[in-house]
């Protein structure tokens, strides 16, 4: 992401770079660990990377780089992902119809 915004791309596209740049990181550890990914089950995934990757945009334009504005967004990140972990959450599916 950091690379995008260097490079003069929108701050979407930046973000969007981020979250996919996670997501398929984590997509290909699960396929090569033998397992079912992560983003084509119901688990708060892309979203924790999505908000990540919005703090991230946003703390750049307020405060610029550093420590502070990296350590936000990736606690932003665990903390949605580990919040989904310990207290069940999930995103809402299409129930199949009768």
């Amino acid at each position: 992401m950091r690379a995008g915004l260097d490079a003069g791309v929108s701050p979407l596209v930046a973000v969007i770079m981020g979250a996919i740049t996670g997501v398929v990181g984590g997509a290909v550890r699960d396929v090569l660990c033998g397992e079912t990914p992560l983003i084509l089950r119901r688990e708060i995934y892309a979203i924790a990377a999505v908000a990540g990757a919005t703090t991230y945009v946003v703390l750049i334009a307020w405060a610029g780089p550093g420590a502070i504005t990296l350590t936000a967004s990736i606690a932003v990140t665990l903390l949605l992902r580990l919040s989904a972990v310990r207290f069940d959450l999930h995103l809402p599916t299409e129930r199949p119809k009768e």
